[in-house]
């Protein structure tokens, strides 16, 4: 047997209400999932001045000036600011344009003609690491030149005896 609701005028019309926005607020929810995961900003950089921290940028088709040692918010999660690397007096330099994301370095930006300020390129820093040769890095490796006597006596601290005999047998 079926039931057989009868709805007033005035539910019919809040049901039709908690539709619609419920509608409105699936599609806010996409659009937002979409701004801050999916999509990325379009940065051109026109001029950069790194000893002096400034650059022009243009940010999504809009002219943005670029200074100093601060991140700059540009829409949603996404920022910018300079890079800086530490020289052997102390000093800190820009080096770089960085895009951030929630605060994390996602992307970095240089100009051509500049220098990378690691000397080599990150994708391959650990094969140039470990495998040695491209980026001027350089595995060694290392080998036990010691006596087993000198570890037992001069690293661990242990002199011969009973108690630490599995040397006594090589």
């Amino acid at each position: 047997m079926a039931y057989k609701f009868n709805l007033s005028e005035g539910e019919e019309y809040l049901l039709k209400a908690a539709s619609i926005g419920a509608a409105i607020l699936g599609v806010v929810a996409v659009y937002s999932f979409y701004k801050n995961n999916l999509w990325k900003p379009n940065i051109i950089v026109k001029k950069v001045d790194f000893p002096n921290s400034y650059a022009e940028l243009e940010i999504n088709r809009r002219p943005f000036i670029l200074r100093g040692d601060s991140s700059y918010l540009i829409s949603y999660d996404w920022g910018v600011r300079f890079g800086y690397s530490p020289k052997p007096d102390g000093r800190r330099i820009s080096d770089r344009i960085e895009i951030l994301k929630r605060g994390l370095v996602k992307d970095v930006l240089r100009v051509e003609g500049q220098v990378s300020f690691t000397g080599f390129d990150e994708k391959t820093f650990w094969n140039d690491a470990f495998e040695g040769g491209k980026g001027g890095l350089v595995a060694v490796p290392r080998n036990f030149t010691g006596s087993e006597a000198s570890i037992v006596n001069d690293v661990w601290g242990v002199k011969e005896g009973d108690g630490f005999s599995i040397f006594n047998n090589k």
